[in-house]
C-alpha cells in the first residue's frame, strides 16, 4: 500500500473513488457541504488508478475510500461521526427552530445516500 499511503498523508482529507460512483458522488458532495475540500483521486482515470485500488482492496478498503489525517475511516463510522457532530452542535445552540431545520435537513440526506447505497447492492 506504499504508494497510496503516501498518497493519503500529503492532505488532511482524501477519497479514493471512482468517477461513475454515486456512492463515491455523495461521499464527496457531504464533505463539501460540511466545507471540507477533500483530495479527491478518481481511481478509474488516474495514472496507475487500478494498482492503487487493488492495493486498497487487499486491505479491505472499497472506494469510496475515505482517509482522514492519514487514517482510513469507514463509511457506517464517517455517517455516524456527521450526524452525531450536526446534532450536538443543535443542542449546544439550544434553539428549537435551528434543530429541527438541521435534523430535516440531515434525515433527507441521509435517506439520499442510503438510497444510493440501496441501489448499489
Amino acid at each position: 500500500m506504499g504508494m497510496a499511503m503516501r498518497m493519503v498523508t500529503e492532505w488532511p482529507v482524501v477519497i479514493f473513488s471512482r468517477s461513475a460512483c454515486c456512492i463515491c458522488h455523495s461521499i464527496r458532495t457531504l464533505f463539501l457541504e460540511l466545507g471540507v475540500n477533500p483530495v479527491v483521486y478518481e481511481l478509474d482515470q488516474i495514472l496507475k488508478g487500478h494498482e492503487i485500488e487493488q492495493s486498497l482492496l487487499r486491505r479491505g478498503r472499497n472506494p469510496p475510500a475515505v482517509f482522514i489525517g492519514g487514517d482510513a475511516v469507514g463509511l457506517v463510522r464517517l455517517l455516524a461521526f456527521t450526524l452525531s457532530s450536526l446534532y450536538n452542535l443543535c443542542l449546544l445552540m439550544q434553539e428549537p427552530y435551528c434543530r429541527n431545520q438541521l435534523l430535516t435537513s440531515l434525515l433527507l440526506n441521509t435517506t439520499h445516500i442510503y438510497t444510493h447505497i440501496q441501489v448499489a447492492t
